[in-house]
């Protein structure tokens, strides 16, 4: 992922996933041929929690870490899909063979809204158009208070913040991860208690991402979650991008087996639940079918502690 923040690296790294009912954490270790699962933890909050209050997640935090027992003090962190600002602009050629972090840095809020004081931004080259002129520029930016607060809170928890990431690449990398010869279009929905995130990739790049927001348990009603990921196929259809030739499904929805059986139903090639930890070893001291139990909510908080070992998705 190219948006980023990153400190200096150093040892051992665990990936948290702040969700809307619950603290996910995953930390990895590199084995021989694939990875192991160090330590974990995935607990929901003991009440009813206001995201607002940094020092209540902060609280919440320091619990997880202590039934997660891991000692590395390195995290990953994601902010949600919704907070980022996503722009494709065409700039002359000769400014982008020129400086263009300087001519970005000055002209960033004519294009996004927002200063460069306010907020924390990324590009990279798309495409030039036909005639070599122009090319066109993705523009990424998030307000930089989000990140700030974000940093807070891992520091509140006394852990040292090296990668403030978006949910849609983490839950793109742990997808690469298992299925990384997936040829065509593959799209992956992770279904939460408040949101689906649908994210499409054709080959290494990342084409379309959306964030869903759902009523209050809707994940645990198979017939609603169904009519909101046939509306955002329809509409991620309706942008002309190539057939899905895969369609992955994780998150915590009860009666996912079910789910299966509905999408397949909408042509969008081969349908499975994510699983990329059948591919992983385990530390001893973890009880295989504990984790199992909760593994299709852990996506994201993987695709965190993978970026310990320089994994883009």
């Amino acid at each position: 992922m190219w948006l980023r923040k990153m400190l200096k690296r150093d040892s051992g790294l665990v990936g948290i996933d702040i969700a809307f009912d619950a603290i996910r954490i995953i930390e990895l270790s590199k084995m021989r041929k694939s990875y192991k699962v160090e330590n974990w933890a995935n607990v929901e909050y003991q009440s009813l929690v206001d995201h607002k209050d940094t020092d209540n997640i902060i609280a919440s935090l320091k619990f997880a870490l202590e039934e997660a027992k891991s000692q590395s003090k390195n995290a990953a962190i994601a902010l949600a899909h919704s907070a980022l600002i996503n722009k494709f602009i065409m700039l002359p050629k000769e400014i982008c063979q020129k400086n263009l972090d300087d001519f970005l840095e000055f002209n960033i809020e004519k294009y996004i809204g927002y200063s460069a004081a306010k907020v924390s931004f990324d590009y990279q080259m798309v495409e030039q158009d036909a005639d070599r002129e122009k090319i066109k520029i993705e523009v990424a930016a998030v307000k930089r208070e989000c990140i700030e607060r974000c940093i807070a809170i891992l520091e509140g928890a006394n852990l040292k913040p090296k990668f403030i990431d978006m949910n849609a690449y983490a839950l793109a990398r742990a997808a690469k991860f298992e299925l990384p010869n997936i040829k065509g279009v593959m799209v992956i929905v992770n279904i939460e208690q408040n949101n689906l995130l649908l994210v499409a990739l054709d080959g290494e790049k990342m084409i379309y991402a959306n964030e869903i927001a759902l009523a209050e348990k809707s994940c645990q009603d198979t017939a609603k979650i169904y009519t909101e990921i046939k509306s955002a196929i329809e509409l991620f259809n309706s942008a002309a991008h190539s057939p899905i030739s895969c369609f992955v499904l994780g998150g915590m929805v009860s009666g996912i087996d079910n789910l299966v059986l509905q999408v397949d139903k909408l042509n969008v090639g081969e349908v499975r639940v994510a699983n990329p930890f059948k591919l992983l070893q385990f530390a001893a001291h973890i009880n295989q079918a504990e984790f199992m139990q909760k593994a299709n909510s852990m996506l994201i908080s993987f695709g965190l502690a993978l970026r310990r070992f320089n994994r883009e998705y």
